[in-house]
């Protein structure tokens, strides 16, 4: 039996995301019959973040809008504690899907070029879930005083610096539109595999979902 020899440059073309619905047939879904969900662990972080990402811009539209300086303070420790919360699930999410995640297969008849878009539309959401907090982080501490986090208050650690704050706020803006983009997209697509390609894409992520009903056609008897 002859050995297979293995080169360095095989290795080399291998990607590193841990992706197990690769595109070569081998783990392809069968075109017929309901491929398996994900993990609990990688469902339960997936509706958690989602829930926090939809609080996080909910808390950002309602704070300018309120007259109430309570309400505002109240409104941006909110939004902090969001954000931190949202990098850790997010990062320890990421870890999960590296090591021990269970990630179903592409649909077989899924062409290459649409797997490729699935992919870099993930990676900009983890991007974006990791890259948001932490500007957001920057601008609270380049103002230059203690602000609340949680429950506990966070001391000064920086000394205001007003021309590195601004950069920060424009890289948060920018962020926040493009995680809104990528997040309504994402949804979007969800729902279109749902209504009208009727495969099982969103029912992967929420098990619990029925499949959609294909419209019945009535025979015309000519």
């Amino acid at each position: 039996m002859r050995s297979e020899q293995v080169s360095v440059s095989d290795l080399a073309a291998k990607p590193m995301w841990r992706d197990e619905a690769d595109i070569e047939p081998a783990n392809a879904a069968p075109a017929m019959g309901r491929r398996p969900p994900f993990d609990r662990v990688s469902i339960g972080l997936h509706w958690a973040t989602a829930l926090g990402v939809v609080a996080m811009f909910a808390t950002a539209w309602l704070r300018p809008q309120s007259h109430d300086a309570h309400a505002r303070a109240m409104l941006l420790q909110i939004h902090r504690s969001l954000g931190v919360a949202i990098w850790t699930a997010s990062a320890f999410r990421l870890l999960w899907r590296q090591t021990k995640a269970t990630l179903p297969p592409f649909p077989a008849a899924m062409p290459n070029v649409q797997r490729s878009l699935v992919r870099l539309s993930e990676c900009g959401l983890y991007a974006l879930l990791l890259a948001q907090p932490l500007s957001g982080l920057g601008m609270s501490l380049l103002l230059g005083h203690p602000f609340p986090l949680f429950m506990m208050q966070v001391p000064q650690l920086l000394e205001e610096n007003t021309e590195l704050w601004t950069a920060a706020y424009r890289v948060h803006d920018a962020g926040a539109l493009a995680l809104g983009a990528l997040a309504a997209g994402h949804a979007v697509a969800a729902l279109v595999h749902y209504f009208y390609i009727r495969d099982d894409a969103l029912q992967c992520m929420a098990p619990v979902i029925t499949t959609a009903p294909r419209p019945q056609t009535i025979p015309v008897r000519r």
